[in-house]
């Protein structure tokens, strides 16, 4: 699993390089297959100090759906969460759906 990361300023996007298909809930409620590319993203958020400020890391729902929002000062450990709970999601899917 290759992740790309795509630099918009103060947003990150996690992408995979090739689509990963999960299984997903519609609206309905009902289970299909979906092919995914999207993994999650980080976001700058001032903190109301100088220059200073955190990194919000979130993971897309369909992905992984407990994967809650963190906080990091370090863009690398941000990224390194989005990569880690987007794995976790993803294998759970597939064991448990």
């Amino acid at each position: 699993m290759k992740v790309i990361w795509q630099n918009d300023g103060l947003i990150h996007r996690a992408r995979l390089a090739e689509p990963v298909t999960i299984k997903s809930k519609s609206w309905q409620g009902n289970l299909h297959a979906e092919k995914v590319c999207d993994l999650g993203y980080i976001s700058w958020r001032e903190n109301g100090i100088p220059f200073g400020g955190l990194w919000v890391a979130n993971t897309y729902g369909s992905v992984n759906p407990t994967s809650p929002s963190e906080t990091f000062n370090d863009l690398d450990e941000a990224k390194a969460y989005v990569e880690e709970q987007a794995l976790v999601g993803i294998t759970l899917n597939k064991l448990t759906r």
